[in-house]
């Protein structure tokens, strides 16, 4: 078997030629990394920050399990349940092994050839409370790779709380592997400061039945790109994307999906919307495959967008690459500005201006922030976000 080392050092030479992403790359047509980012970023020293309190960094979720990077180390973990494992990745090999598609993805191999800490979370049973990982970076000229392998055994569950805070560049890959009947609830909470680059890849693969159910919410953060590609690899096995971006300044995020349906009897949907100010960026790339065998696959996706600014811009590129011939599969796009019919119904009934343009945007992403009901401490998860949403509201009203 290939070492880590080997392979890291393939890694960083495949790095050395090719570098970040550019426009040539379809992929990345929108988000041009190589006139955004240096060649080269030197690691963030391996130490914890005494200006960082771990306890200030967790979302006041009881009984939550918690594990915290902090510069892309792992802050001393405690007190994990049965069912619940934590160990290193360098230990498992087989885990970041490339193949050749890999070698050539500019997210993989960059982060493979500065990659410090990984670790293996194998769950093996369903875990009541929820699992909470916070990444904060403290230097803004710093950067953080991290990679995470995540198992779910057979008929395993679990609530995994993912948050993004601080400065600087993190570079985060999450491979999550789920064996049949597994279920998988993902809540993503991307709050960084406007300095902080955040290149998040998140890769599912699906066994038969199983389930994941995944909530990301952008609130802030200079560049941004949030991932995620999913494989079904046999029937029965389900995924929703869910997605609320509320971007300002000079903000620029970007969602892109892949989801390869693989298998018959597969289902997907995903649903995106964006709230862009001032001469704030938006992406949404999503794109479904349904291959010649998997029959009987439904599949929509639906990106919608709120511009509040004439300065802001929206992306928007939806595809849909179909083999099969028993399928239902749709997608849909729209790009707007606030009802101007709804806000003067509003202020018609004694409402100001600003507190009818605030009804009516959390009335757009009121769909992705309902969809926390379904999270173990959703109704706390729920509050908080919709505070962070009426702060953001009230800026820009």
């Amino acid at each position: 078997m290939t070492s880590f080392n080997h392979m890291q050092q393939e890694a960083k030479q495949v790095f050395a030629t090719h570098g970040w992403p550019n426009k040539r790359n379809e992929d990345w047509h929108y988000t041009d990394l190589s006139a955004r980012l240096p060649e080269t970023f030197q690691n963030q020293l391996l130490e914890l920050s005494e200006d960082v309190l771990i306890e200030n960094l967790t979302r006041d979720i009881d009984e939550a399990y918690q594990l915290n990077f902090i510069n892309g180390l792992l802050a001393e973990v405690e007190g994990l349940p049965d069912g619940l494992e934590i160990s290193a990745l360098m230990d498992h090999p087989e885990l970041v092994q490339q193949s050749d598609e890999d070698i050539t993805d500019p997210l993989l191999y960059a982060n493979l050839a500065h990659l410090e800490t990984g670790i293996v979370i194998d769950v093996t049973s369903t875990i009541e409370e929820p699992l909470e990982i916070h990444f904060h970076n403290t230097a803004a000229e710093e950067a953080a790779f991290v990679r995470i392998v995540l198992r779910l055994a057979g008929g395993a569950s679990l609530t995994l709380l993912e948050i993004h805070s601080g400065w600087g560049h993190t570079q985060l890959v999450s491979d999550v592997y789920q064996e049949e009947d597994s279920v998988l609830r993902h809540l993503k909470v991307h709050e960084a400061e406007d300095t902080q680059v955040s290149l998040l890849l998140n890769r599912v693969s699906l066994d038969a039945r199983a389930q994941y159910h995944n909530v990301a919410v952008s609130l802030s953060g200079g560049l941004g790109r949030l991932e995620t590609r999913l494989t079904f690899n046999a029937a029965g096995s389900h995924a929703g994307l869910a997605t609320a971006l509320l971007s300002s300044g000079n903000q620029h995020i970007d969602v892109t999906t892949r989801l390869n349906h693989l298998s018959p009897d597969t289902t997907s949907e995903t649903v995106a919307r964006t709230i862009l100010d001032d001469e704030a960026c938006g992406i949404f790339q999503g794109k479904v495959i349904v291959h010649e065998d998997a029959q009987r696959v439904e599949a929509t996706q639906k990106s919608d967008a709120l511009m509040l600014s004439a300065d802001a811009m929206m992306n928007v590129k939806p595809e849909l690459e179909i083999y099969a011939d028993d399928v239902a599969c749709a997608h849909g796009s729209a790009i707007g500005e606030i009802d101007h019919e709804a806000l003067f119904f509003l202020r018609s009934r004694g409402i100001s201006e600003e507190a009818a343009r605030i009804m009516l945007v959390e009335g757009f992403v009121s769909e992705i922030l309902g969809r926390l009901d379904d999270f173990a401490a959703g109704s706390i998860l729920q509050e908080q976000l919709s505070k962070r949403v009426a702060t953001f509201l009230k800026k820009s009203a």
